[in-house]
């Protein structure tokens, strides 16, 4: 085979029948995935980094979101011995279709469904494949329920449910004369409440220095500012100020107090025992386990609940979506959606509770 440079790998038509993971790799990378894409944002369109978007290529995280997606996809065309580039649209429907052992599909999210289609028609368009086998479909999995597929349901912890999480996280006491003294444990205590109480990701509390909690400037209502920078979370988000709330507050700010205090390096909130960035498996782990002393039985047991708990709570005591939007991060407004939909679907649990118990009374 002959050696290309890298960055052209993607240009080389044979370089994607004989490694088809590395051509992807350089072409998820470039401008050209860019400007392929099918909707084209209009002329003032800004993005995060304060550039026109379509002008410079994909962040790495959402490029390593495709890459993941698209070696899925190999996998599986490798796994019915049929190349990618001789698959029909009917083959791709299959793929989308796929059934588990449990009968349910493995690619039930309508986004997700809509993010292989939207990729792989880039993909086909590069390489001038004709007729291309994934054009068109994102429009005609909109008009079709079986196609189109399901987006899971937002899940959020009530009121009582809430305080139930918060009840059940780890609280060793302190030793005197030794400081270090089931510390991890404390730290993972201050970690999963500022993810309830603030509504932050598990990318930015990762990341969060001791000075980012403004402690002296609380609010009337007890509310302690946190901020978030993009640095936080390696450029993912952006700048915003998160707020605290009670009953969240007096945990995390005994935390930040014995950080201060605590002879382990660096400025991290959370450090490791080396005084960096803690791993995220291990805090999705001890996350999970708070939720099971707890005994809440919900679908999804991980920090995106808890962060969807905060804003579906906040808007239940009257905030404007925008304000709420702010507080989280978001990028726009339309990411509330969600949480509207899902404050509904939970006073609706509630009133048929509610009507249950007075039917039984």
């Amino acid at each position: 085979m002959t050696n290309h440079p890298a960055g052209d790998l993607f240009d080389v038509p044979e370089v994607w029948q004989t490694n088809p993971q590395a051509a992807f790799d350089a072409f998820v990378s470039s401008m050209a995935f860019v400007e392929l894409s099918l909707r084209r944002p209009g002329a003032n369109a800004v993005g995060k980094n304060g550039r026109p978007k379509g002008t410079y290529p994909l962040r790495k995280s959402s490029a390593d979101v495709y890459r993941h997606m698209w070696n899925r996809f190999l996998r599986w065309s490798v796994g019915i011995d049929v190349p990618f580039w001789l698959l029909s649209r009917e083959w791709i429907e299959t793929f989308l279709e796929q059934r588990g052992l449990d009968g349910a599909r493995i690619i039930q999210s309508a986004t997700i469904r809509r993010q292989y289609l939207t990729m792989l028609e880039r993909v086909y368009k590069h390489l001038q494949i004709h007729p291309n086998p994934a054009a068109g479909m994102n429009v005609a999995m909109a008009g079709s329920s079986r196609l189109r597929g399901q987006n899971k349901k937002t899940v959020a912890l009530t009121p009582e449910q809430q305080q139930a999480f918060l009840d059940a996280l780890p609280d060793p006491p302190r030793r005197d004369g030794d400081p270090l003294a089931g510390w991890e444990a404390r730290r993972d205590r201050a970690l999963q409440a500022i993810m309830l109480g603030a509504g932050l990701k598990v990318a930015e509390v990762t990341g969060l220095y001791t000075i980012n909690v403004k402690r002296d400037e609380r609010d009337e209502q007890g509310c302690v500012p946190i901020e978030v920078s993009p640095a936080s979370a390696h450029g993912t988000v952006q700048w915003h100020v998160a707020l605290l709330r009670p009953p969240a507050t007096a945990i995390v700010l005994d935390w930040v107090a014995e950080r201060q205090a605590l002879p382990v390096g660096g400025p991290l909130l959370f450090p490791n025992n080396r005084g960096r960035r803690m791993d995220k498996t291990w805090i999705y782990r001890k996350t999970r386990e708070t939720y099971e002393r707890a005994g809440l039985d919900v679908p999804r047991k991980g920090g995106r609940t808890l962060r969807n708990s905060f804003a579906v709570s906040r808007l239940a005591t009257g905030e404007v979506p925008e304000t709420v939007s702010g507080q989280l991060g978001h990028r726009t407004a339309r990411a509330m959606e969600t949480y509207a939909t899902a404050l509904s679907h939970q006073r609706e649990q509630h009133r048929s509770g509610a009507g249950t118990k007075s039917r039984k009374a």
